[in-house]
């Protein structure tokens, strides 16, 4: 289970990368999670 989350994790931030969302990544404390849910909102 903990694998699959780690590379759910890697795979959310690679997308998030090639998004227009991508420098939201570099603020602190925002992580794929929280900015995949900015950028779905």
């Amino acid at each position: 289970m903990t694998t699959q989350l780690a590379a759910n994790q890697k795979r959310m931030t690679e997308l998030i990368q090639q998004s227009p969302a991508a420098p939201l990544l570099e603020m602190v404390g925002a992580g794929a999670v929280t900015v995949a849910t900015v950028l779905t909102a």
